[in-house]
């Protein structure tokens, strides 16, 4: 009995190996793929996809992009006033650090370029910050607030 169990486990094993042999035979060889269809070897990685943003995080690029316009303005015209500014909370904030605190300062940027111009641009309020004294622990000092109300008009708050 073992030596017909032995003679039929050789037959499925020689079987097995001419099956293989056979679909071996029948593939056809491999080939080169088409040119430029592949990457070379030294090519590197892919590039990288981006993931998908927060939908604020792209609302807040969108308006950044919109906004270019009034940026340039502001770098452009009055940077002898404006040393830096920049939406950093609010979406409808605009911060800006001036280089005086005085209500001269303040109310001619109010009047000259946040009324005529903030609205058109999404901005609601606006922020005026002045460099502290290098004593202090915060880099800057919110000197005054503009916000607009609803029927146009821009009301200012020293602080």
């Amino acid at each position: 009995m073992r030596a017909v169990g032995a003679l039929l486990g050789v037959a499925v094993a020689i079987a097995a190996v001419w099956v293989a042999l056979a679909v071996l035979r029948g593939r056809p060889a491999p080939t080169a793929p088409p040119a430029g269809s592949a990457r070379s070897a030294d090519a590197g990685p892919p590039s990288s996809i981006e993931a998908p943003l927060p939908a604020e995080e792209e609302t807040r690029r969108n308006l950044d992009r919109r906004r270019l316009p009034f940026y340039r303005l502001l770098r452009d015209q009055y940077a002898d006033v404006v040393l830096r500014f920049g939406v950093t909370g609010d979406l409808d904030t605009l911060d800006l650090v001036v280089t005086q605190a005085d209500d001269a300062t303040v109310n001619g940027l109010i009047s000259s370029v946040v009324a005529p111009n903030a609205k058109a641009y999404g901005f609601r309020r606006v922020r005026f910050f002045v460099r502290s004294p290098r004593e202090s622990v915060d880099p800057l000092t919110l000197v005054a607030e503009a916000s607009q109300s609803d029927a146009g008009v821009w009301t200012t708050w020293r602080k």
